[in-house]
C-alpha cells in the first residue's frame, strides 16, 4: 500500500479519493515506519485528547473516555522498551509483600504446631466430651493448682522438695487425658503417654513418671465442690499405680490435667519428671 487517507490513515493502492473509510479526499504517499523491535510497519495510532488513549483507526469517540477529538501520532516505541525489563517484582506493592510474606508465616507455624514440632496457641489435640475448664462453678484449673499445692505438702512431710508445674508437661497431660476421654466415650485410639511427650516435648533430664487417675464409680457430686483443695486432696487417693511414686526426691517439675467426663466420671493426667519445667 503506497497511499493512505490523511484524516483517518486506512491504506490505499492508489491516490484515489475520496476515503473508503472517512470519505476524506486527500491522500499522501506512505511512508514506512519500522519498530527496531520486530521489523514491522506499525505506522500512525490517533490518541485521545483527553486520557491519551491510542486508536488504530481514527474512529470517535475515545474507547475510554468517550471524548470525540481523537490526533494522529507516532507511536512511541522507546516507551515500550522501558517497560520491556519490568518484571513482577518491581510492580508488587509492599503491602501486598507484606501480605503474602504474613501468610507463609502463618502457615509454616500451622504446619509445624500440627506436627508437633512447635506449640501454637488453639492448635492442638481436639476437645473432648465434657468439661475441661470448669464444672458448675468450680474451676478446673484452680483445681489442678490446688493439686500441686496437695503433692507438695504430701512431698514436704516426706522431705521431698517441692515440684513446680511446667507449661510443656501441662500440655502433655492435657494431650494424654483428652485422647483418654475420646477414647471412653467415643471412638478414638486409646492414648500413649509416649505420643502426648514427643508432641510436646517437655525438655526433661531424666525418664517421665506417668501416673493416671480416675474415678470409677465416684463422681464430682462426692466432692465439696465449693473447695478446690478439697477436691484436689480427695482426687489424689485415686492414683493408679504406687500412691508414693509421685513423691520421690528426683522430680520437681510436674503437669497436671482433670477433666470431668459427661457423665461426671474424673479423669485426672499427672506426668512428672527432673527438668522439665519450661
Amino acid at each position: 500500500m503506497e497511499w493512505r487517507c490523511t484524516w483517518c490513515g486506512k491504506p490505499h493502492d492508489a491516490d484515489d479519493p475520496p476515503c473508503d473509510e472517512c470519505g476524506h479526499h486527500k491522500f499522501e504517499r506512505a511512508i514506512e515506519q519500522l519498530n527496531e523491535s520486530d521489523g514491522q510497519d506499525h505506522g500512525p495510532v490517533w490518541a485521545c485528547t483527553e486520557c491519551d488513549r491510542e486508536h488504530q483507526k481514527h474512529s470517535p469517540p475515545c474507547s475510554r473516555c468517550g471524548n470525540a477529538q481523537l490526533e494522529k501520532r507516532q507511536p512511541q516505541y522507546d516507551e515500550l522498551d522501558d517497560l520491556g525489563g519490568t518484571s513482577f517484582v518491581d510492580v508488587l506493592e509492599p503491602k501486598y509483600a507484606a501480605g503474602y510474606l504474613l501468610v507463609a508465616v502463618l502457615v509454616g507455624s500451622l504446619a509445624l504446631g500440627v506436627t508437633g514440632l512447635i506449640t501454637v496457641p488453639f492448635v492442638g489435640s481436639p476437645d473432648a466430651p465434657g468439661h475441661a475448664e470448669s464444672y458448675g462453678n468450680l474451676s478446673l484449673d484452680s483445681v489442678e493448682d490446688a493439686y500441686v499445692e496437695e503433692l507438695n505438702d504430701r512431698r514436704t512431710a516426706e522431705d521431698a522438695s517441692a515440684v513446680s508445674s511446667g507449661a510443656a508437661l501441662d500440655d502433655a497431660a492435657a494431650a494424654y487425658n483428652k485422647q483418654w476421654v475420646r477414647s471412653e466415650y467415643g471412638d478414638a485410639d486409646d492414648p500413649t503417654p509416649r505420643d502426648a511427650v514427643n508432641q510436646h516435648d517437655p525438655n526433661c533430664n531424666s525418664e517421665i513418671t506417668f501416673a493416671p487417675h480416675a474415678t470409677s464409680s465416684e463422681t464430682v457430686e462426692n466432692f465439696d465442690v465449693q473447695n478446690e483443695s478439697a477436691v484436689a486432696r480427695g482426687l489424689q487417693i485415686f492414683t493408679l499405680g504406687d500412691p508414693n511414686e509421685l513423691l520421690e526426691e528426683r522430680y520437681d517439675s510436674i503437669g497436671v490435667d482433670i477433666h470431668v467426663a459427661p457423665d461426671e466420671r474424673i479423669f485426672v493426667t499427672v506426668f512428672v519428671c527432673n527438668g522439665g519445667a519450661f
